[in-house]
């Protein structure tokens, strides 16, 4: 009778176990929020904020450009190298993955082409960096929100903490 009741426990935690099977897209995009893109969302954080107060500084033209090709510029390369270091699984959570990779790039071009506006004193390559910063929000605004649909369609809690919804 002990081995019956033994072998009926095995066979129950077994029984649910598979019924808890879970789908890899699923498990690849908890993943991909939690160790991935969470684990460097503070970097990102610090290098924009201090971005952010610069501008609010009103810094002269070289006090930006020396403080973003000193500073930020280089924080936000190495915050690119660890995004695109992040390795999604599936090609659903990849193909997210590439627009996060996109908006990454163009706001480093955006830094780039700020310094290169203000060496040469260059009005239009002001505003190139202006479009690329408004590319970066529209990239993010449409990151935001194939990520809430896809954490939707595969039953993964997700919220935009930082969404004005």
């Amino acid at each position: 009778m002990k081995k019956l009741s033994w072998f009926l426990s095995v066979l129950f935690f077994v029984t649910l176990l598979a019924g808890c099977g879970s789908d890899p897209i699923q498990d690849d995009l908890i993943s991909y929020i939690n160790e991935g893109v969470l684990s460097v969302a503070d970097e990102e954080k610090r290098i924009l904020a201090e971005y952010a107060s610069l501008n609010a500084e009103n810094a002269d033209d070289e006090t930006f450009s020396n403080r973003l090709n000193e500073s930020i510029i280089p924080a936000y390369q190495n915050y690119v190298e660890k995004v695109t270091d992040i390795k999604p699984k599936t090609k659903e959570v990849r193909a997210l993955h590439e627009i996060l990779i996109e908006i990454v790039n163009t706001q480093m071009s955006a830094f780039v082409t700020m310094v290169d506006a203000l060496e040469k004193q260059n009005f239009s390559l002001v505003e190139q960096a202006n479009g690329q910063l408004d590319q970066v929000s529209k990239l993010t605004k449409d990151y935001h929100e194939k990520l809430a649909d896809l954490a939707k369609d595969y039953k993964v809690n997700y919220k935009n903490k930082d969404a004005n919804s």
